[in-house]
C-alpha cells in the first residue's frame, strides 16, 4: 500500500510541477512585447481607429 501511495505522490508532484512551469511560461509570453496580448491590443487600436 505504501508503494502505491509513493507512486501516486510522485505522479501528482510531476503534474503539479508541469502545471506551475506552464503557467509561468504563459505569463512570460503574455506580457512580452511580442506576446499575444500585445498583438491583440494593437489590432484593436487598428480596427477601432477608423
Amino acid at each position: 500500500m505504501k508503494k502505491i501511495a509513493n507512486i501516486l505522490f510522485g505522479i501528482f508532484l510531476a503534474i503539479e510541477i508541469i502545471l506551475i512551469l506552464g503557467i509561468s511560461y504563459l505569463e512570460n509570453i503574455a506580457y512580452k512585447k511580442a506576446g499575444v496580448n500585445h498583438h491583440l491590443y494593437f489590432k484593436k487600436v487598428e480596427y477601432t481607429s477608423v
